[in-house]
């Protein structure tokens, strides 16, 4: 979740960047919006499965399981 905040940051500060040369900000605004979209993609993951993990009486979210363990298996 943390790397998710920190990704944030990081594409709110890429319209003003200090580095003025011009290659180094498009090569680190193409990685930026990758990592973005990766951390996104992994809290997406992350959030069903920590709740597919719960042990819940009244509903039975074992289907559930052996999708997150593919997912998790990247």
């Amino acid at each position: 979740m943390s790397s998710f905040i920190w990704s944030i940051v990081i594409c709110c500060n890429l319209t003003s960047p200090q580095i003025k040369r011009i290659e180094v900000v498009q090569e680190l605004n193409c990685s930026t919006k990758m990592l973005c979209f990766l951390s996104m993609f992994f809290v997406g993951i992350w959030i069903p499965g920590i709740v597919t993990w719960l042990e819940l009486d009244v509903i039975n979210l074992r289907g559930w399981r052996k999708l997150f363990q593919i997912f998790n298996s990247w």
